[in-house]
């Protein structure tokens, strides 16, 4: 009921499917039977073509699970699989219903260490998950992973010891050009701050498209000729709240710290201000040059400065850095446990944009 309230764009449910064939058939009748019409349910050829856009696609909800796999759809095994005969069926370890198999939209599938045949064999709706460690070696060990997110969607997810629901860096996934990044959004932090400032362009409609060189396949980090100067001129803060209830008047600073491809990533700060979270002052001045603006998102953090102990965060505010408007502005910043927007809090902050030839 509430799916569409915030964007008509489709919604993904991806399946953890534990159950054997009578309940997977029971399963599939209550998907049809609850969403009805706004089940997507893909073509029996769909393995043989791109999925729909997310425009052609609006008010849909796409399952994304097991499914089973045709003759032409199967990709070869991983060096640790079991040596079976390769002309046979692949089969899941967990075989899927017929009936719940026709409503998935996004079957999964599993990269092999050739992603260039992975391109060519997997089918074209097919959907692989990554685990943190493996996309993070990926991209250490540039393999060609861009080649294959151009074409296919992929899932992100925290690696396994991360058991206390911290969050995993989405930044690496999505230079990668993964579309999906799992988060746990009861847990505020950098990383869910950046995940937020990225989504909030575009009308915060939940999809933001993916810039030239990842739509093309190219790694962004042969992007080394310099395409914008950015500059930062950070002169005050207005009501900005002490870290918690009851604590002493802050002394704040701010951060201000570019993320991206490597060559880009840099931070720097401001003066400590003490005694005045009210209305403090810097007029401190800062100069990026980016190679790659279309990835890189700037975030501004405020910290409550303390020697005894680490520094309080008291607010943030993150966005895409080619959604900056230049000129003079009042940034709104998200404050206390969950990082929340406060009407009062806020930066006084100058921008300048400068494109490189």
């Amino acid at each position: 009921r509430t799916a569409f309230e915030t964007s008509p764009y489709p919604v993904i449910l991806t399946l953890e499917n534990h159950v054997g064939f009578v309940q997977q058939a029971v399963m599939a009748e209550l998907f049809k039977e609850i969403l009805g019409d706004s089940l997507y349910i893909p073509p029996k050829d769909s393995h043989r073509h791109p999925l729909p856009s997310p425009n052609k696609l609006k008010r849909k909800f796409l399952l994304r699970g097991k499914k089973i796999i045709l003759e032409e759809e199967i990709e070869e095994p991983d060096e640790d699989d079991s040596p079976i005969d390769k002309d046979k069926h692949h089969v899941h370890p967990h075989p899927v219903a017929p009936e719940l198999s026709a409503l998935i939209g996004l079957p999964s599938v599993k990269l092999s260490h050739n992603i260039y045949q992975d391109v060519n064999k997997h089918p074209f709706d097919g959907s692989p998950s990554l685990s943190e460690n493996k996309v993070y070696t990926m991209f250490e060990a540039a393999v060609p992973i861009f080649t294959y997110t151009a074409e296919r969607l992929v899932k992100s997810y925290p690696k396994g010891l991360r058991q206390d629901s911290s969050n995993m860096h989405p930044i690496v996934s999505w230079l990668c050009g993964i579309q999906s990044v799992a988060m746990n959004f009861q847990t505020a932090g950098e990383e869910l701050d950046l995940n937020a400032g990225l989504f909030r362009i575009n009308g915060n409609c939940g999809y933001v498209l993916k810039p030239g060189c990842l739509l093309e396949g190219i790694d962004p980090r042969t992007m080394t000729k310099p395409k914008l100067k950015l500059g930062i001129g950070l002169f005050s803060a207005q009501y900005l709240p002490k870290s918690e209830p009851g604590k002493e008047i802050i002394d704040p600073y701010v951060s201000v710290q570019i993320f991206g491809i490597p060559r880009d990533e840099t931070k720097a700060k401001t003066r400590i201000i003490k005694d005045n979270g009210f209305n403090p002052e810097w007029r401190d001045n800062f100069y990026f040059t980016l190679c790659c603006p279309e990835l890189a998102i700037i975030r501004f953090c405020v910290k409550d400065f303390d020697s005894t102990s680490s520094n309080d965060f008291v607010g943030e505010f993150s966005i895409p850095v080619m959604s900056l408007r230049t000129g003079y502005s009042q940034i709104q910043l998200n404050t206390g446990y969950q990082h929340t927007l406060d009407p009062s809090a806020s930066l006084f902050v100058r921008i300048a944009m400068e494109e490189e030839y």
